[in-house]
């Protein structure tokens, strides 16, 4: 183990300021980029941004855009940004997020430490999952639980893919509060399965607003 670990922490310690300073050069120019685009919308078009994926649809058109929305849902999840996720890809059904191999998110096995696995996701499918409520207008919920299955050892760009759509058509028909679990796939560049995330989530109907007299 011990073998393995002193590369590992000399790479971290080579590797991190470059890449710290290339992400924070490429978010901020992005974050200029989309500045006024963004507020002239959020003022003059606020229904463009009903959603966490319509805000990615929004800012995906600009250069840097994807990486403008990672950040922000970063400083929404402070915890999980500790493992620099990016998200790829953002429908109504779908939310597909990634994450670098990097020497500080290993173990000493020379793998992704599989924390660093939940993380992305836990990111992955919350974001789904919570833009699918957004959506849907009259539920709400919150996750009770969540357990992972690992697969293989994890190298690589990992992508966590979160596929709502099922999940969608079982809660129209909602009529009291209700658990039910939600698994997202996790895989390395090669399509193969390395990790299922699995969260389970208590869902409710959100109260009706009293009529004012």
């Amino acid at each position: 183990i011990m073998a393995g670990f002193v590369p590992q922490l000399v790479q971290g310690l080579i590797l991190y300021p470059p890449i710290a300073a290339w992400d924070f050069v490429c978010t901020a120019t992005g974050y200029a980029i989309v500045l006024f685009p963004l507020l002239g919308t959020a003022v003059l078009k606020p229904k463009v941004f009903k959603t966490y994926s319509s805000i990615f649809n929004f800012l995906q058109a600009y250069p840097l855009g994807k990486r403008v929305f990672s950040s922000m849902a970063g400083f929404a999840a402070p915890y999980s940004a500790s493992v620099s996720p990016y998200v790829e890809s953002f429908k109504t059904d779908e939310c597909i997020a990634s994450i670098q191999d990097r020497p500080w998110l290993r173990n000493p096995f020379s793998s992704i430490h599989a924390i660093a696995l939940a993380n992305l996701g836990e990111f992955t499918s919350g974001l789904a999952v919570f833009s699918m409520i957004q959506t849907m207008g009259n539920v709400r919920g919150i996750p009770v639980a969540v357990k992972m299955e690992y697969k293989k050892k994890s190298r690589g760009k990992i992508t966590c893919v979160a596929s709502v759509g099922k999940l969608m058509k079982e809660l129209e028909s909602l009529k009291e509060s209700k658990q039910m679990e939600f698994a997202s796939t996790l895989y390395n560049s090669k399509k193969e399965v390395v990790a299922v995330f699995i969260a389970t989530w208590k869902f409710g109907l959100k109260p009706e607003k009293k009529k004012s007299k």
